[in-house]
């Protein structure tokens, strides 16, 4: 009798390993906020499977404009990242 061989699916596995960058980065935020030093944030976030989402928290209407153009700037950021990776 031959071999059967069975197909699996590698997408289907669920596997979550935390990233030890991105942590380090959110805890040294969390530090600078708890220390009053960090006083606003617009982010966009990308979650297992693909999710993307975008929020802000205090971002004052004195400053909006340059939260908005740092946006901009991360935008050309990201977009030449990819191009030159």
């Amino acid at each position: 009798m031959g071999t059967v061989l069975h197909e699996m699916n590698i997408e289907a596995i669920d596997v979550r390993k935390p990233d030890a960058e991105l942590i380090e980065h959110l805890e040294k935020l969390l530090d600078e906020a708890k220390k009053g030093e960090l006083v606003g944030i617009s982010y966009v976030a990308v979650w297992h499977g693909n999710y993307v989402s975008s929020s802000w928290c205090q971002i004052r209407f004195s400053y909006l404009s340059t939260v908005i153009g740092e946006l901009y700037f991360l935008k050309h950021k990201l977009i030449d990242a990819e191009l030159y990776q």
